[in-house]
């Protein structure tokens, strides 16, 4: 079997009439707590072509089997309609402007065959937090009946030299630009410049899957794991039917990702905070420590000089310091004592935005951590050494600047 992990595709793209803003809607599986998101963003698609109606929010899982129904009538619908044009083989070079920033990727296809979200079997592409089996089902039941797939998925590269991508944007004004547009509720805006088959794109394909790797990894998944996931098992269940030359080039054995470097200046590791209600703060930071002794770890001024984690509540700000670290990453010490203590409080919930947990914070009976940011440097290394981090570790900035669903593909013959 082939052995690059990753390589063009026949990517398709919506039809030149269509308004990219109403057409482009964000991943699925933000703001899954706030419906008036999701209205405002079918109050905008309206009756135009859409993305929107071609995913499945996840805020709207409790009436799942109705809408992934829906879903993939509205495929095929689309395709008859000539909503999507296929382009020839090759990849795009997105730009995604977030307000002063600037973030660039590439459109490509990888072979599921490098993936595992077991990290243990140490694939090529590895998944970075742990996979939550039960999210899988309802996704594989919208993609094993869909005629195509629309990513959410940015998969990391470790290119520090910046020889990849720079060498594309140096060519841009020679490419062909195939999309130019805004990005509904507050997602920036960004534009698409296609790299066809051609000198630029064989050099391209070949500096990707030569980049080193590390404990056998060559790229990692940086969000839309779950999605991934159940392209994997799709393809797991699929390919055993298959003769091996079908198995060579079958569609359902790729998956469409954008690639980014984690040293583009645009994207911005953003680390993912805990809030607990209906809790007594005092108590439960006492129970706490007990849970973490064996790391050393103590209550300190918040201003400390010391690494660790912020907790909050009220008006009142401590600092967590881990004296005897048991583990390289907070979260993986931090978050294990939490589960132990969930009969002391009501619920979690995973925040993103500084300025929404000292919100939450504040309120009676609540008790936010303020978790530390990972760096950019070690991060490929953390993979290696840990294997997957605890599920909400990270994120790829805020969830406006998560990946819009705009380009698709083909996975079915």
């Amino acid at each position: 079997m082939n052995k690059n992990a990753v390589r063009p595709a026949e990517i398709l793209l919506p039809a030149e009439d269509i308004d990219i803003k109403k057409w482009a809607v964000v991943a699925c599986d933000q703001f899954i707590t706030k419906p008036e998101y999701w209205q405002e963003a079918e109050k905008i698609a309206a009756d135009s072509p859409s993305a929107l109606n071609l995913i499945l929010p996840e805020i709207y899982l409790s009436e799942a089997e109705m809408r992934i129904r829906k879903t993939n009538e509205n495929m095929n619908a689309y395709m008859k309609k000539g909503y999507l044009r296929e382009m020839p083989k090759g990849i795009i070079l997105t730009e995604r402007k977030l307000g002063k920033l600037t973030r660039h990727g590439l459109i490509v296809a990888v072979d599921l065959e490098a993936y595992e979200f077991d990290a243990e079997k140490k694939p090529m592409i590895r998944a970075t937090e742990k996979t939550i089996l039960e999210r899988i089902p309802p996704r594989v039941r919208i993609r094993e009946n869909a005629p195509i797939e629309l990513p959410h998925i940015l998969m990391l590269m470790d290119d520090k030299g910046d020889n990849i991508v720079s060498t594309i944007i140096g060519k841009k004004a020679e490419l062909e630009k195939v999309y130019d547009s805004e990005l509904m509720l507050g997602g920036g805006a960004i534009e698409g410049y296609f790299i066809p088959e051609g000198e630029l794109l064989s050099s391209t394909m070949e500096k990707l899957n030569n980049l080193p790797l590390q404990d056998g990894m060559q790229f990692c998944v940086g969000d839309g794991n779950h999605s991934l996931a159940t392209a994997k098992t799709i393809w797991n269940n699929l390919k055993d039917s298959l003769s091996e030359e079908e198995k060579e080039d079958h569609p359902a054995r790729f998956a469409l990702v954008e690639l980014i470097n984690i040293y583009d200046e645009g994207l911005l590791f953003e680390p993912i905070h805990r809030v607990l209600f209906g809790v007594s703060p005092e108590a439960f930071l006492e129970k706490l420590l007990h849970e973490l002794k064996e790391s050393g770890a103590v209550l300190t001024d918040k201003d400390s000089e010391e690494n660790g984690v912020i907790c909050i509540f009220g008006s009142e700000e401590k600092k967590l310091v881990f004296q005897n670290p048991t583990h390289p990453l907070v979260v993986s010490m931090l978050d294990p004592a939490i589960e132990k203590l969930k009969q002391e409080f009501e619920a979690i919930e995973y925040i993103h935005g500084t300025e929404e947990l000292k919100k939450l914070s504040a309120k009676e009976n609540t008790l936010g951590f303020f978790m530390p940011k990972l760096d950019k440097d070690s991060f490929f290394g953390l993979i290696c050494e840990c294997g997957v981090m605890p599920k909400k570790t990270f994120s790829l900035g805020e969830a406006e600047e998560k990946r819009y669903y705009l380009e698709g593909r083909r996975i079915t013959k």
